[in-house]
């Protein structure tokens, strides 16, 4: 039986046609910035607060789920770039069989440059590919997997032997969704360069506009400080209240009991009174019940 290895989307939307305004990418960045940081509030509020972290838990919550959501958007982030380019059809969350002759090959690390097998075959499961961008006039399709990146050996693991089985019928299966395709490549998309995935198949921050001719990185860096200002206009005043908790007010000052009204303590020698013996939190309550007030002996420090 097949399985999804990655969570369905909507059908796969074709991108291509005619270039957005700058205008008109700048609201598409702002509304998917305003978006991701509504979602990830909504999704924070709805959780228990920590006992341990008190008013931190929901700032802590959001902020996971804003790296979260915003690597997960980079693949629409790009896609609207690329539309720009009309050489290029530009695919979103793809659902690509692996049948098992691609998986035995994949599992056998097996040389597979010059297969080309059929999607028709017993298929072994699905990979929902995050991007897939055709070259038209070369009839190339590229199979990208969207990394964050944003730390050391983010995960990776895994996808590259999924894009691989993926690729090798990707050719016929792109042609049976109605795409002229000859030649299939993949790789990962690594947005902050620190994956740690084999560099032959991964194009970084720096490679990203030679990669597709079409520059992505102040995009993508325009975003990153669109989502920024959302996230600060969000979290301002939350933040300001954590920023209050860390500055507490003073005691307010104790005044003395009954017992040491009119005696002046001696100059430099603060008075405390202890029990005459060790007294236990249970004997305490009781002594506290009691109608009659304990008597402690007074002790000079």
């Amino acid at each position: 039986m097949s399985s999804i290895l990655k969570s369905t989307c909507s059908d796969a939307s074709e991108h291509c046609g005619t270039s957005p305004s700058p205008d008109i990418l700048h609201s598409f960045l702002e509304r998917e910035a305003n978006r991701i940081v509504a979602e990830a509030v909504r999704a924070a509020d709805a959780l228990p607060g920590d006992a341990v972290l008190g008013a931190f838990s929901t700032i802590g919550s959001i902020t996971r789920s804003i790296t979260t959501r915003a690597g997960q958007t980079i693949p629409a982030v790009i896609a609207e770039v690329l539309n720009t380019d009309d050489r290029l059809v530009v695919l979103r969350e793809v659902d690509m069989p692996i049948t098992r002759t691609a998986a035995d090959i994949v599992r056998q690390n097996a040389d597979d440059h010059s297969l080309l097998l059929s999607h028709e075959e017993a298929i072994a499961w699905h990979f929902i590919v995050d991007l897939v961008v055709i070259e038209r006039e070369h009839r190339h399709a590229m199979l990208y997997d969207s990394k964050r990146g944003a730390a050391a050996l983010s995960s990776c693991k895994g996808v590259l032997a999924l894009l691989r089985g993926s690729a090798l019928t990707g050719a016929s299966a792109l042609r049976g969704m109605g795409h002229d395709v000859a030649t299939v490549s993949y790789g990962i998309i690594d947005r902050y360069g620190r994956t740690g995935a084999d560099p032959a198949r991964t194009i970084g921050p720096d490679k990203l506009d030679a990669h597709f001719g079409v520059p992505l990185r102040q995009t993508l860096d325009a975003f990153d400080a669109i989502l920024g200002r959302a996230l600060a206009a969000q979290l301002g005043p939350l933040a300001a209240s954590i920023v209050a908790l860390s500055h507490p007010q003073r005691a307010p000052e104790t005044k003395p009991d009954e017992g040491d009204l009119g005696r002046e303590p001696s100059p430099g020698l603060p008075h405390v009174t202890l029990p005459a013996r060790l007294v236990g939190p249970a004997e305490r309550r009781t002594m506290a019940a009691s109608v009659t007030p304990p008597v402690f002996g007074r002790v000079r420090l």
